[in-house]
């Protein structure tokens, strides 16, 4: 699990991460305590701003003890769109660094359609590559492949495809992503033999009574 920061350890994360200002916290404290708590400010802003569904995403930082604290991948998920649009417009200088167009690519942000595209292209590419690499031989790699096969001229195949869509995008509206890698472990690691005297795991049932209840794979409710 990622490391939670408190806000102001969040503003300092970004403020050294994309060199936001120049200021020495020793030499220049005054001045440093200043720009971070700029940042602190719209930072708790952002957060205060964003809904999970029907919660205030401020609200579900708060642990029982302590300051509230939130994860830089939990910020990201939630925040970045918006973190990232004031960061462009307040600090220029961000927008030549190296790791915020790291994180603004990692995190599916473009100033263009075209940068998307781009961004896009690249990435099949690497997957394709990695996968032959990986010892893929006739098969397409699954991104490729697309859920339709090649020459498909039979109707009831297009129709199957097409509800299979709708009911990803009915579950699309009301929860969040499947569980799709949990659902894989488990059904690779569920006990395989009953014989007598099998000796068996804790994570082999763990996966098997997973396996009982669908309820394990499917993401948080929306709304």
């Amino acid at each position: 699990m990622e490391k939670k920061l408190k806000i102001k350890e969040l503003a300092e994360y970004y403020n050294k991460r994309y060199e936001l200002t120049n200021y020495d916290r020793y030499i220049n404290k005054n001045s440093y305590d200043n720009a971070i708590n700029t940042l602190l400010v719209e930072i708790t802003r952002i957060i205060k701003g964003t809904n999970i569904g029907e919660k205030i995403f401020w609200d579900t930082i708060k642990p029982e003890k302590g300051a509230r604290a939130v994860s830089v991948e939990d910020f990201e998920k939630q925040c970045f769109k918006e973190w990232i649009g004031y960061l462009q417009k307040n600090y220029e200088s961000c927008k030549d660094n190296t790791n915020f167009m790291q994180d603004k690519q990692k995190n599916h942000i473009y100033d263009s359609e075209d940068e998307y595209w781009e961004d896009r292209v690249q990435s099949f590419t690497k997957n394709n590559d990695s996968f032959y690499e990986n010892g893929g031989n006739d098969d397409l790699n699954e991104e490729l492949l697309n859920g339709f096969p090649d020459n498909m001229v039979l109707s009831e195949d297009t129709i199957k495809r097409a509800y299979e869509a709708m009911l990803e995008a009915l579950y699309d509206v009301f929860y969040e992503p499947f569980k799709w890698d949990m659902l894989k472990y488990d059904s690779e690691h569920k006990p395989t033999d009953n014989s007598y005297g099998t000796k068996y795991t804790r994570e082999q049932i763990e996966s098997n009574d997973r396996l009982l209840d669908y309820k394990n794979y499917i993401g948080k409710r929306k709304v």
